[in-house]
């Protein structure tokens, strides 16, 4: 398959939080994406995105600007939120308000992922009607990661994969079908 022939889905941590876990996460989801053959990626860490407040998204800055990029050129994406405070990062909220248009009519997936037992749940409810609110189609089957500070050995990797690239796989499915559905939509506007 040729590089314009594959489907840009990059993966977003949504956290700078020093010691931040959900990093591993992000790492693993994207390294399970990549084996895609039709699909392109990268990790997209908000840390690479900070902003100093909250910039609109129709406010000239150059931040925004390689996010509003990004965004441009994506087909999807999958975000990895971790649930602090049973909220979302406020970071993941000010790179997600630095743009708009840019995200019409695109599908999102979610990886919630927690220290607790119920894997990001509560992030998840929280972050959707945002998402919905910027134009983007939020997917069902998000995949919740619960415990996150017992799931990795010592070099970061994941002990048991298996638990998750069932899941991962079904999510990354829907993902595709609704990519290729969606940009097909899109493109004979």
């Amino acid at each position: 398959m040729t590089k314009e022939n594959k489907l840009f889905i990059p993966v977003v941590l949504g956290t700078a939080r020093e010691g931040r876990q959900s990093i591993k996460v992000a790492k693993f989801v994207h390294t399970e994406l990549l084996a895609r053959k039709s699909v392109e990626t990268e990790l997209i860490d908000v840390i690479d995105y900070s902003f100093p407040r909250t910039v609109p998204s129709w406010e000239k800055h150059d931040t925004a600007k390689r996010w509003r990029d990004v965004v441009s050129r994506a087909d999807g994406f999958i975000i990895v939120t971790p649930e602090y405070n049973r909220g979302y990062p406020g970071e993941l909220k000010q790179l997600l308000d630095s743009a708009y248009e840019e995200y019409e009519k695109k599908p999102v997936a979610l990886v919630g992922v927690s220290d607790g037992r119920f894997g990001g749940s509560a992030a998840i409810a929280h972050i959707t009607p945002v998402l919905v609110e910027l134009g983007l189609v939020v997917l069902r089957g998000a995949v919740r990661v619960s415990h996150v500070d017992e799931l990795f050995d010592e070099k970061d990797v994941l002990k048991e994969p298996e638990l998750y690239q069932k899941s991962l796989a079904k999510l990354f499915d829907s993902l595709m079908w609704y990519t290729r559905a969606l940009k097909e939509a899109r493109d004979k506007k």
